[in-house]
């Protein structure tokens, strides 16, 4: 054989000896199967179901100072907000597959009516809105020469 044919077959063999012995190339990668999972939001000293398809063997919180977990069954876990900030919860299947990690949310209960103003570093305004928005408490008007504005200190 020429040179040319030599190269040639040599580089079919090597393309048939990496295709055959990696033909499932995606597999090779790291896109593991829980990629789109999502966070959950859990309000601080409340709980949040979260339920799975598949029996979970293994349970793992991230930071148990931050959610507390409880499993009901193999396919249901209470998440309990602790203290606030951000964790994750693993859920393993019996094959030691990944069946959810989750991005744990714990946040502060807010009253969707209220909202808090702050005015540089000393005075915050809260403000009710339902549907328009006033000063502090609805039962305070502005004819009562109240004002609802506090001053904190930083």
């Amino acid at each position: 054989m020429n040179t040319n044919a030599t190269r040639i077959f040599s580089f079919l063999t090597f393309l048939v000896a990496f295709f055959g012995t990696n033909w499932n190339v995606s597999g090779l990668l790291l896109n593991p199967s829980y990629a789109n999972d999502s966070s959950i939001v859990v309000v601080l000293d409340k709980v949040e179901v979260v339920n799975t398809d598949r029996e979970a063997s293994v349970v793992q919180i991230g930071n148990p100072e931050i959610a507390d977990i409880n499993v009901a069954s193999a396919t249901t876990i209470l998440v309990l907000g602790i203290s606030l900030g951000e964790t994750n919860l693993l859920l393993i299947d019996d094959k030691g597959k990944i069946i959810q990690d989750l991005n744990v949310v714990v946040v502060r209960e807010v009253d969707q009516n209220q909202i808090t103003v702050h005015q540089g570093p000393s005075t915050t305004r809260s403000l009710r809105c339902d549907p328009t928005c006033t000063e502090g408490d609805p039962s305070v008007g502005p004819e009562s020469g109240a004002s609802n504005a506090t001053t904190t200190s930083p």
